[in-house]
């Protein structure tokens, strides 16, 4: 009665063999093999899958073995790191240099949330954040770098003859729709009586250099430089000025959609003053004097 043997059925399959396999360490792995056959597989070929088991168990584990640390580099390190770790990019100072909308963004208001909700609450919270941008962001073709507490580094590489307009749209689109997919998702925390989500966003376009970095035995592959620096001081004048995404001038020239310049801004680390912008859209947002953390 196991749902399977009914999708078979429905391929025109009419048997389908289950054995183990025996890996190293005393593991084992489950083969199966089906047929179209009409009368399906007989004694002799059941013998010959069984005979072939000692065989191919090792070709198996390889492919399997692959799968795995394909799979962990991509959950671990994002499918373009991962893919550069697995092609060997893996010395101390390996790096380019690229062009790239930068995203750096973090929760508002965490401290309270740490206060105030059980460490399952805030783990789910977090995980509830995390989930809403990272589905936003591979929509669009961004790449999450880099997870620091509850702050988020990504990357929309310009890559494959992409234009900066390109990588700034899908930024600019990334970042729209996390943070209306999160008000979705208030409603949903209101009605059980959790807190709402809250999270400001920078954007930035520039040039940064993307390799390897660190001590002799411990390694992160990221994206460094002052582009990365200013991406950072826009997300923390969210708060300053009242709206959750902010934007540099710089990626609003790349962008179709109407922005309103906020000013000019000193922020810690960068020598000349930033010029902000938001999205024309989402005004009015509150006076910089008015703005509340």
């Amino acid at each position: 009665h196991h749902p399977l043997v009914g999708e078979l059925i429905g391929m025109g399959l009419t048997d389908y063999y289950c054995t183990r396999v025996r890996f190293s360490g005393g593991r084992w792995c489950v083969l199966t093999i089906a047929t179209d056959q009409s009368d399906g597989f007989d004694d002799t070929e059941i013998t010959c899958f069984d005979g072939l088991l000692d065989h191919i168990g090792v070709v198996l584990e390889l492919h399997v073995t692959k799968r795995i640390e394909h799979s962990l580099l991509d959950t671990y390190l994002g499918e373009r790191t991962g893919a550069r770790v697995m092609h060997g990019h893996i010395r101390r100072g390996d790096g380019e240099t690229i062009r790239a909308a930068l995203w750096f963004s973090d929760v508002r208001d965490f401290t309270v949330l740490t206060e105030t909700l059980s460490v399952e609450q805030l783990l789910d919270s977090l995980n509830v954040y995390f989930e809403t941008v990272e589905r936003a962001v591979r929509a669009h073709g961004g790449e999450i770098l880099r997870f620091v507490g509850d702050a988020m580094l990504i990357v929309f590489a310009q890559e494959n003859d992409q234009t900066a307009e390109t990588v700034c749209e899908n930024a600019l689109r990334a970042a729209k729709a996390a943070l209306a997919d999160l008000a979705k998702v208030n409603k949903d925390r209101s009605k059980g009586g959790l807190p709402s989500l809250r999270f400001g966003v920078g954007l930035h376009y520039g040039e940064v250099v993307y390799g390897n970095v660190g001590g002799t035995h411990r390694l992160d592959f990221t994206v460094m430089g002052v582009a990365v620096n200013r991406t950072a001081r826009l997300e923390s004048l969210t708060k300053q000025i009242g709206t959750p995404l902010l934007m540099s001038d710089v990626l609003a020239s790349h962008i179709s959609e109407p922005t309103v310049c906020c000013g000019d801004f000193a922020v810690k680390g960068v020598a000349e003053p930033l010029t902000v912008h938001a999205l024309e859209s989402a005004l009015p947002f509150a006076p910089a004097s008015e703005a509340k953390d």
